[in-house]
């Protein structure tokens, strides 16, 4: 972190804020485990959602609008990971992925928009 710091500094201030911010959102803790499965969560932003659907294990992101952005969803559970981007804005279709995990296992699930970053995890059960 130090030589982070030191290296942000000399680059100027508006490096140093981007990486104590990237430094800081790569740290959070995961969040607690939900109790319970739900068949569909879905995380919402502008311009666009991701969708986690616990039955079949489908992964979307679906990019609503025409902005030039894309819209990605990142899940993760053990030490697996998968994500999906969505580049064509407005038009028909989303990116999806069809995944295998065991059911009941705990996921964490996070939208990320080009030029926005990405949100905090969002605990989910397969």
């Amino acid at each position: 972190m130090k030589n982070r710091v030191r290296l942000a500094i000399a680059t100027g201030a508006a490096v140093a804020a981007s990486c104590v911010t990237a430094t800081m959102a790569s740290a959070a803790p995961l969040p607690e485990t939900p109790a319970e499965t739900t068949s569909v969560q879905q995380i919402q932003a502008s311009p666009g959602y991701v969708q986690f659907n616990a039955y079949g294990e489908h992964l979307w992101a679906c990019d609503t609008l025409a902005d030039g952005r894309w819209v990605k969803a990142q899940l993760k559970w053990g030490s697996k990971t998968a994500s999906v981007t969505d580049t064509n804005g407005s038009k028909t279709g989303c990116g999806h992925k069809n995944l295998s995990i065991k059911d009941g296992t705990v996921v964490y699930l996070r939208i990320g928009v080009e030029g926005q970053g990405y949100s905090a995890w969002r605990a989910l059960r397969a």
